[in-house]
């Protein structure tokens, strides 16, 4: 029987966020309206605070918790890019409330685990950055439990540390260029959002290909 053919070597992390941004623009209507409601959101803490701009001393980003809600619909729309598929809004906004509270216990037991790896030294915490950097994909496709993720993301990233971590800088750069870019009331907000989806997509590229390996 002929061996099953290798996958194709990985891409690299600038050209993985720009097939992303392409597929983005393939697929652009769920992201407009997270953009847009982010945007919104934004602007009405903005007025409710008294605060004239976003960077204002004792403005509270309330609006931020719109990543908790939509945590599943943009994993699942990443997921979609990854493999070239369309999303429509309404497939977008189907929210399964189980499954995400999952997703958000799973990236609170990353986080804590995380900082004890930092505390305690047991692990560097370049490695457990990187091995449980996937768990929230396992929660949202395959119905994991949080511990059951994490184990198949550390799995999936054991001998593949280093392009993640490139991957998570090129994912810094982009966050901080977003956030330089919150002085410019609208467009500033609008950018941060438009990030979180696209570094999301650009992560669900590199989980796909590690499934494959």
């Amino acid at each position: 029987m002929a061996k099953a053919a290798k996958s194709k070597e990985w891409a690299g992390s600038i050209t993985t966020f720009g097939n992303a941004l392409e597929q983005i623009r393939r697929n652009p209507n769920p992201v407009l309206l997270y953009v847009g409601v982010y945007t919104v959101a934004s602007t009405i803490s903005l007025v409710i605070q008294g605060k004239s701009t976003y960077n204002e001393k004792g403005y509270v980003p309330y609006a931020d918790m719109l990543l908790l809600l939509f945590m599943l619909p943009i994993t699942m729309y990443s997921l979609a890019v990854a493999d070239k598929k369309m999303l429509t809004i309404s497939e977008f906004m189907q929210i399964n409330f189980k499954k995400l509270v999952m997703m958000i216990a799973t990236s609170i037991l990353a986080t804590l685990a995380i900082a004890v790896s930092i505390v305690a030294f047991i692990f560097p915490v370049v490695w457990v950055a990187a091995w449980f950097a996937f768990g929230i994909f396992l929660v949202a496709e395959k119905d994991l439990s949080p511990v059951q993720a994490l184990k198949e993301s550390k799995r999936l990233a054991s001998e593949h540390k280093a392009k993640i971590w490139r991957l998570i800088g090129i994912t810094l750069l982009v966050s901080i260029a977003m956030t330089v870019l919150s002085v410019v009331p609208y467009v500033g907000v609008a950018a941060i959002a438009f990030s979180s989806i696209w570094n999301t997509a650009a992560s669900a590229h590199l989980y796909r290909w590690l499934q494959k390996q």
